[in-house]
């Protein structure tokens, strides 16, 4: 039994080392290190209450549940949960004897969880309604379980029908009623903008959430939109450089280009490394009359990603209003090789 179980085990420490190498390149989220091991441990215990909770009564569901800046240990919320979790283990810990199944499906469900957890956070979620679709299935084998122990009861006459028939309707409507939840839950995920509200509904202060809706009203053309919603995310994390540079995109969309400029400045001081908006940043000073200061910026963008056809793009255009035809054309020709249809449209 155990030798069959070791491709599979080789496979599954593939996966993680995987998982672990992509989450450390990109730096997905806050990193590792950022969290001290007992708020790690904190964010596990909240997990393994949260899902139980959201599986028997699904309710004020969100697409996203996100991930605190400061994790306490002693913040209600992570205490309680804690508290909740050290009772149960230790209750089925003294309970294992006369009845192993408890311990057995309480580690096999903390199991599952672990890699998704605080442990090994990956995301900017705390928790995520997806993870309970593995990790809760063994308290749906309890459940079965249960609901065949009544019927057997019932059966033998070692419970009385009436007490099962009761037993078994409570199981039925609660069944019932997730279906009906489900139904519901559904029409939240239609289209992009319903889900983002959903989620600010239950999260007022999901700053990822404000930036998501965000994004998809600027996407939809309704740029006025989207800088009231980057704004707000904004106010709740004043220095997140990604942050900036969408209001500053936004706001240069408006026809706004002055009121731009700050926030893409802003975001280069927080990523100097961001190409894409350094070349937003040149675009708004060549609209604000800046053409000198565009032409700098544009610069520094080839420089560091010679490859970006649109830095080069609006470098030639800050050069062809500069009068510099000698310098506009260099960049054509350098574009004419990496993007021809946008090299056809300078003038």
């Amino acid at each position: 039994m155990w030798r069959e179980k070791v491709p599979y085990a080789l496979l599954a420490a593939v996966a993680a080392a995987v998982a672990l190498a992509v989450n450390h390149a990109r730096a997905i989220s806050a990193p590792i290190e950022s969290y001290p091991p007992s708020s790690r441990l904190a964010m596990l215990a909240y997990g393994l209450t949260f899902y139980v909770e959201r599986t028997v009564a699904p309710v004020g569901l969100s697409p996203l549940y996100e991930l605190p800046a400061h994790v306490g240990p002693l913040d209600p919320p992570f205490l309680a949960s804690t508290v909740v979790v050290v009772l149960l283990t230790v209750a089925l810990g003294l309970l294992r004897r006369r009845w192993p199944a408890g311990l057995a499906l309480w580690i096999t469900y903390a199991l599952l969880l672990v890699p998704v957890s605080g442990v090994f956070q990956a995301g900017h979620q705390l928790v995520a309604d997806r993870y309970s679709y593995l990790s809760c299935l063994p308290w749906a084998l309890l459940l079965g379980a249960a609901v065949g122990a009544t019927l057997d009861a019932a059966t033998s006459g070692r419970l009385r029908r009436p007490f099962a028939a009761v037993a078994i309707g409570v199981v039925a409507v609660w069944i019932t009623g997730l279906a009906s939840l489900t139904w519901f839950q559904v029409q939240i995920w239609r289209d992009s903008g319903t889900l983002w509200r959903s989620a600010l509904d239950s999260d007022p202060a999901c700053v990822l959430c404000y930036n998501q809706l965000g994004a998809v009203l600027g996407n939809r053309g309704d740029s006025g939109s989207a800088v009231y919603y980057f704004e707000r995310a904004l106010a709740l994390r004043p220095n997140d450089a990604g942050l900036h540079g969408n209001l500053g995109l936004a706001l240069l969309k408006t026809g706004r280009p002055s009121e731009a400029v700050p926030h893409f400045v802003r975001a280069l001081e927080l990523n100097s490394a961001d190409v894409e908006t350094r070349v937003h940043l040149g675009v708004a000073l060549i609209l604000g009359g800046r053409v000198g200061e565009a032409a700098a910026e544009l610069r520094q963008a080839v420089a560091r990603s010679p490859g970006h056809a649109r830095a080069r793009y609006e470098l030639a255009r800050a050069y062809l209003v500069q009068g510099d035809r000698v310098a506009a054309e260099e960049q054509a020709q350098a574009l004419r090789r990496l993007d021809p249809r946008l090299a056809r449209e300078l003038r």
